[in-house]
């Protein structure tokens, strides 16, 4: 295989598809460099297979050789991609068959998301809340995140008119304009009464404004604004591992389906196109009883009594 002194010369197909990339298809040249570099290590590392001989066991021993030289599932993903697209184009030009048609893209790590344990939620709502606009909005906003797992972006842009208090839901507009319906439990919408009632119109003054959580001067709060007083209150709270609105979306979820909720009712309140997307939280749930196997379970090996 390639080694990382290899003189690379760029073999005449690539410079064509690269010329094809650039001039036909009005691809950037950062875009058609990449397409460049790894299509000449492909071939680089096979110098006695001309290209027209390619077959799908070369392209697939190279791939393994990228993965083993370090290189990860997001960029392992990029040569997959690089290669598919080039031998599309060759087997067009030269009529040939197409080594890469049933080349499979690598499985990307999806890191497992980030949970808190009901209690520490517990404490991030129960803490002391002042009695004052900024107060009942911070406990309403707080309350709303973990009670319907909404997007800190669908929190951002949800709007009074959208808030149905006498039937404990409100409605969203989340990714691709879609519209769902979300209840409230019963904290959050006690919460939520508190500061429409009481907080809400003090701050909003006489300016007018649809969004449901304000800023101090009256004006919608921004995702980032959301974001940073969920970080603050978990600080105020003593809690130390990181708390921002995912986590609290995640913990939602997650705690719906520990509790025995449906996973297709999770899916319908999360608002995911697609019941894969929701399974992941399985997958948390799996973690978590692995972990309590390991630390009590007599054979885990945790001990030797």
């Amino acid at each position: 295989m390639l080694s990382s002194h290899t003189l690379i010369e760029i073999p005449q197909p690539v410079v064509d598809f690269c010329n094809f990339l650039e001039v036909e298809c009005g691809l950037s040249s950062s875009y058609v460099d990449l397409n460049r570099r790894m299509l000449t290590r492909l071939f680089a590392a096979f110098p006695e297979v001309d290209v027209s001989s390619f077959h799908q066991d070369h392209l697939e021993k190279f791939i393994s050789q990228e993965a083993a030289n370090g290189r990860r599932p997001a960029g392992l993903k990029i040569v997959v991609n690089a290669i598919r697209r080039f031998f599309a184009w060759y087997s067009i030009q030269k009529n040939c068959a197409n080594p890469a048609a049933r080349l499979d893209l690598p499985q990307l790590d999806k890191p497992l998301p980030k949970t808190v344990p009901p209690g520490v939620m517990n404490r991030l709502l129960e803490m002391h809340y002042p009695d004052t606009p900024l107060g009942m909005r911070d406990k309403a906003l707080l309350e709303l995140l973990y009670s319907s797992g909404l997007r800190v972006s669908e929190v951002a842009g949800l709007l009074m008119e959208n808030v149905k208090l006498s039937e404990s839901v409100v409605r969203v507009i989340g990714k691709g304009s879609k519209e769902r319906v979300v209840p409230l439990g019963r904290k959050a919408a006690s919460a939520m009464v508190a500061y429409l009632e009481k907080g809400r119109p003090l701050l909003l003054g006489r300016k007018p404004c649809g969004e449901v959580f304000l800023g101090r001067h009256g004006r919608g709060l921004t995702r980032e604004r959301i974001w940073g007083i969920v970080v603050a209150k978990a600080k105020e709270a003593g809690i130390q591992q990181p708390i921002h609105p995912h986590v609290l979306r995640h913990s939602f979820a997650t705690h719906l389906l520990r509790g025995g909720a449906d996973l297709r009712a999770i899916q319908e309140m999360l608002g995911h196109a697609s019941i894969t997307t929701t399974q992941v939280y399985t997958h948390t749930e799996e973690s978590a009883l692995a972990r309590v196997h390991a630390h009590h379970h007599p054979r885990s090996g945790k001990t030797d009594d």
